[in-house]
């Protein structure tokens, strides 16, 4: 619960940063300007790539687990956060796509841009972090049996 209130909170602060003090997220910050491009989404690419690779791995290691304790275990966590990280990815090549388009004069749309991008990138650390403990948690057969 902690990561998604973190998230609510980095939301609002770069909402109430990108509308009163613009200049902090548009494109005279270098360095947003350079990131919210093509660079973003090979970084975004990369992030899903090793995450789906983690879940895929996590998934077929609880088949072993269940194949041989013949008990079930949930993976709802896993579909939900591999399938938010495939439409973050979407709305990232959407931002990317539409960022030259949109009109600069009203420097807080770009901002709003570069903000939503942070907030993309927040979430996919999140979910990596996340399937990585995820990843430690699961014990060996040898150690479930041994329980039983």
């Amino acid at each position: 619960m902690k990561p998604w209130l973190i998230l609510l909170l980095l939301m609002i602060v770069l909402i109430i940063i990108s509308i009163t003090t613009d200049y902090i997220h548009d494109d005279r910050n270098q360095f947003l300007k350079n990131f919210v491009n093509h660079e973003f989404l090979a970084m975004l690419g990369f992030m899903v790539t090793i995450t789906l690779g983690s879940v895929a791995n996590i998934h077929l290691q609880l088949n072993s687990l269940e194949d041989v304790l013949d008990r079930s275990f949930d993976r709802t966590a896993l579909r939900r956060s591999s399938l938010s990280m495939i439409w973050l990815f979407v709305v990232a090549f959407i931002i990317v796509l539409t960022k030259p388009i949109v009109p600069q004069d009203p420097v807080w749309i770009v901002s709003l841009f570069n903000s939503l991008a942070i907030l993309i990138f927040y979430f996919n650390v999140m979910v990596l972090f996340d399937v990585t403990k995820a990843a430690f948690k699961i014990p060996s057969v040898k150690t479930l049996i041994m329980k039983k």
